[in-house]
């Protein structure tokens, strides 16, 4: 009786093994899935991001009217558009050389419709860019003088801004037509004197170089599952 009671122990242990090395496969062959899985999508989003990149590049290399700043990952205007003091509009009595500065602005405008439309094209014809929308952002700087108010400068980096897009727009320069209604998001700000990477200055002149326009095109993915 003890030695078949024995023989018992050692089925029971031998099938408790065998139980246990099995689940540790199935554990293994979950892991080793998901594993492949994250590396696939890791790759899926590279290739996204690497698309991305490639809509901006004629954007990021017209060094006529923008200018690249990879560190802050936006575009500035290659020329100044100054403002008389207190002014906002496009227009001949608010903008210092008008009739130059017009121009150039419709250009920049032109050029950066160029790339939304490109980008436009290229959803048609990748469909892995169709989960990628853009996030636009048209803002406005303020110089900072010594004398000057704070609130009152917010305001005007607002609406010289919201002026440009309208500017853009009445030259026939709409970033919300409805043909980009499903990947173009569009904002407009006014950063006075805030945000990153403003020009050093000492002096009020130098200061000047702060009143500018800044452009900003955010890719935003969906979550690859």
């Amino acid at each position: 009786m003890p030695k078949k009671r024995n023989d018992i122990f050692w089925i029971s242990y031998s099938d408790l093994l065998t139980s246990l090395f099995f689940i540790m496969m199935v554990l293994f062959a979950i892991s080793y899935f998901k594993y492949n899985q994250n590396v696939k999508n890791l790759k899926q989003k590279l290739e996204v991001f690497q698309m991305v990149e490639e809509n901006l590049r004629p954007l990021k290399s017209d060094d006529k009217t923008f200018k690249y700043e990879p560190d802050f990952k936006r575009f500035v205007l290659t020329e100044e558009v100054k403002f008389h003091v207190s002014k906002t509009n496009i227009s001949p009595t608010d903008i210092v050389d008008y009739d130059k500065k017009s121009v150039f602005l419709l250009e920049a405008g032109k050029s950066l419709l160029n790339t939304i439309n490109a980008i436009a094209e290229n959803r048609k014809n990748n469909s892995a860019l169709k989960d990628v929308s853009y996030l636009v952002i048209i803002s406005g700087y303020a110089s900072k003088l010594p004398v000057a108010n704070q609130k009152e400068d917010y305001t005007l980096s607002y609406d010289r801004a919201y002026n440009l897009w309208q500017f853009w727009k009445n030259n026939g320069i709409n970033f919300e037509d409805t043909k980009y209604k499903d990947f173009v998001d569009l904002q407009i700000s006014g950063n006075g004197w805030g945000g990153m990477g403003r020009i050093p200055s000492n002096n009020p002149i130098e200061e000047m170089r702060n009143q500018r326009f800044i452009i900003q095109i955010i890719p935003k993915t969906k979550n690859i599952e």
